[in-house]
């Protein structure tokens, strides 16, 4: 005959039972493939684009939180790192300015200009310039046109794509990071360009 254990003791004995939790050692491999079907669906279904590497990149010209109206060909003859991030005061890119900040000494050491846009209106921009305290330009495309002419617009959706380029003295691209959920990657991505271009630059 079997035992019939107290529902206390049969409830606990079930608990040790369960399995452990499953762990996720490749997390960081799931998100990448995450960002990879993001970027295939607006591909494949909307036809986006982003501009490809070794493209001449489109000149622009607006408005910056240093004052000035900026045009891309007036940084011809340095590197220029070219961050688009969709809107001022989320805690995503705030966290991804913040790195490109405190990494702003050694960016520009390696020669490198930054320069960060999104769609909001340049009095955000400034705003958002000062709590971040960027020693850098943030540009203001309301109208979206930059974004437009570096292909980082969701087509359908109202809203700007993660991406980041470097571009070289010519202003043509030389590197393309696309990471919506892993924003590290885009100022570790960038260093690590760098770094390893210096050499041949100064030749």
């Amino acid at each position: 005959m079997a035992t019939i254990l107290p529902a206390r003791v049969a409830l606990a004995n079930a608990a040790d039972a369960r399995p452990e939790p499953t762990r996720f050692p490749g997390a960081e491999q799931l998100l990448a493939r995450a960002e990879q079907g993001v970027v295939a669906l607006a591909r494949g279904c909307y036809g986006a684009a982003v501009l490809a590497v070794g493209a001449r990149a489109p000149d622009f010209r607006a408005a910056a939180t240093d004052g000035r109206e900026l045009s891309l060909s007036e940084l011809s003859g340095a590197p220029v790192v070219l961050y688009f991030f969709p809107k001022a005061f989320t805690p995503v890119c705030a966290h991804e300015t913040a790195r490109f900040r405190d990494n702003f000494a050694e960016l520009s050491a390696l020669g490198a200009h930054v320069l960060g846009v999104s769609p909001d209106p340049i009095e955000t921009q400034c705003e958002f310039g000062r709590q971040q305290r960027v020693q850098f330009p943030l540009l203001a495309d309301p109208e979206r046109r930059i974004c437009g002419s570096f292909g980082v617009l969701w087509p359908l959706l109202p809203r700007v794509r993660r991406v980041t380029f470097v571009l070289s003295e010519a202003q043509r691209v030389e590197l393309v990071l696309s990471h919506e959920f892993q924003v590290s990657k885009h100022l570790d991505g960038v260093l690590n360009h760098l770094r390893k271009r210096v050499p041949a630059r100064s030749l």
